[in-house]
């Protein structure tokens, strides 16, 4: 009799060790399909952000595209800009001792601007070297 109550025992310990590894497994292998889901899913969002960044960075390429285009016209603009070679040969006149009058002789500025020139020129002849 005692023997049978150890192998009753035993076999209810194994049955229920049984049932517990069939609960544990089911459990492990929801866990796992999760987990794999999850992984689908920042895998899709890796997708998602990786396509972003190329887009982005085509983006970027095409504005310092523009920028390099916009700054070679501006160059152009201020080195053919007729008025600008006006300032600069009032200013050189200036510094040769002409007056108003011949600055808007000789270079076609309105008065205003020959006036201007010419303070500006006086100022910076009277305004101390700093070093």
């Amino acid at each position: 009799m005692t023997f049978d109550v150890v192998g009753l025992t035993t076999l209810i310990a194994c049955i229920a060790l049984a049932l517990h590894t069939i609960l544990l497994r089911r459990k492990l292998e929801s866990l796992q399909a999760i987990t794999q889901q999850q992984q689908q899913q920042l895998a899709q969002e890796m997708q998602g952000v990786s396509n972003g960044s190329v887009g982005v960075g085509r983006r970027l390429l095409e504005l310092e595209h523009e920028y390099r285009e916009l700054v070679t016209r501006l160059d152009t603009l201020e080195h053919d800009d007729p008025s600008r070679v006006a300032y600069s040969e009032a200013s050189r006149l200036v510094n040769l001792g002409a007056d108003i009058e011949d600055l808007i002789s000789s270079c076609g500025i309105s008065r205003p601007e020959a006036e201007l020139v010419s303070a500006v020129h006086r100022r910076n002849k009277q305004a101390p070297v700093l070093n």
